[in-house]
């Protein structure tokens, strides 16, 4: 591929990510904290409304184990999910803009947490620990994770697991101009490992955040 056709083409995108941010909404700016105390207590649904005060976007968190969250749809692939919807969505991608529809977005498990995620050194772990950022449609949406509870181990095969007992849920949102994606840019992170690959549900691997083997296009 040339370099002229190379220009042209980012010159293509960067055309067509700015008309779509003129598009996208200017929301209020949001800042809430959720404690819950068991696992079927988890469920949350927060209107984004703009600074006009429409609604814009609806955020939901919830465990698989929450009643209302079975009826609202969820596709869970974590013990605590979250997923960002335009109001009245019944398919993808506008039901989950957090993980988008095209190799562009975000990943799925980027939207949820697991037990092991939020573990010791995976706490910290950049994109898949206790907190996960977002940019997306002149929007930044931070996800703390905190105060976790688990249960006891249970043997899981030839291991142990635990599960996602409580935790506290501290969201935040923030008119972002330099958010011109449609979906989040995938993490230029790799995912943590299980420290044995016969138990993804046990413990994950994260002494050492790794860099995918290239990090281009990627925040």
């Amino acid at each position: 591929m040339s370099r002229r056709l190379i220009v042209v083409l980012t010159a293509f995108f960067l055309v067509a990510e700015l008309a779509h941010a003129a598009s996208w909404p200017r929301i209020r700016p949001f800042d809430r904290t959720y404690n819950f105390g068991r696992s079927l207590d988890m469920y949350l649904s927060l209107p984004i409304q703009t600074v006009t005060g429409k609604l814009a976007y609806i955020l939901e968190c919830a465990s698989p184990e929450n009643a209302r969250a079975r009826a609202e749809s969820f596709h869970y692939t974590r013990e605590f999910e979250c997923r960002l919807a335009l109001p009245g969505a019944t398919q993808a991608p506008d039901t989950q803009l957090l993980a988008g529809g095209s190799s562009r977005g975000g990943s799925l498990s980027q939207t949820g947490f697991n037990w092991n995620q939020l573990n010791g050194d995976c706490y910290r772990y950049p994109d898949y620990g206790g907190q996960r950022v977002f940019h997306l449609r002149n929007l930044r949406l931070i996800i703390t994770v905190s105060n976790v509870r688990f249960t006891p181990e249970v043997p899981a095969g030839q291991a142990y697991k635990r599960s996602i007992q409580g935790l506290t849920l501290h969201v935040q949102g923030s008119y972002d101009s330099a958010a011109l994606s449609e979906f989040p840019v995938p993490s230029r992170y790799e995912e943590p490992k299980p420290l044995v690959q016969e138990q993804p549900a046990g413990l994950l691997d994260c002494k050492r955040p790794v860099l995918k083997p290239s990090s281009a296009g990627v925040r």
